[in-house]
């Protein structure tokens, strides 16, 4: 038996939502690591194309940070993650 899945889809607002956290919360870098893989995952599921890896390659690049991504934030904000490579606008 096969079960029809319906698509996903992740609004914009869903993202910020995800990042704003950092502010409220030390967040370490595995869970954002893990946090990216879903997204990736569930993208990829969407067939949506390019992003999927765009959000793989941010989360290697978070994972192998010896700095603590929050603190980033914490520090610069915005403009600091956008600094991490592969982490660009739509995923700071």
């Amino acid at each position: 038996m096969v079960q029809k899945v319906e698509k996903f889809e992740i609004s914009s607002d869903s993202w910020k939502r995800c990042f704003s956290l950092l502010k409220k919360i030390s967040v370490k870098n595995f869970e954002v690591v893990r946090i990216l893989g879903n997204i990736s995952m569930l993208l990829d599921m969407d067939n949506v194309p390019f992003k999927p890896r765009a959000y793989e390659k941010a989360a290697l690049s978070i994972e192998a940070l010896e700095e603590d991504v929050a603190e980033i934030y914490k520090r610069s904000g915005i403009k600091g993650l956008k600094q991490i490579p592969c982490v660009g606008a739509s995923i700071a």
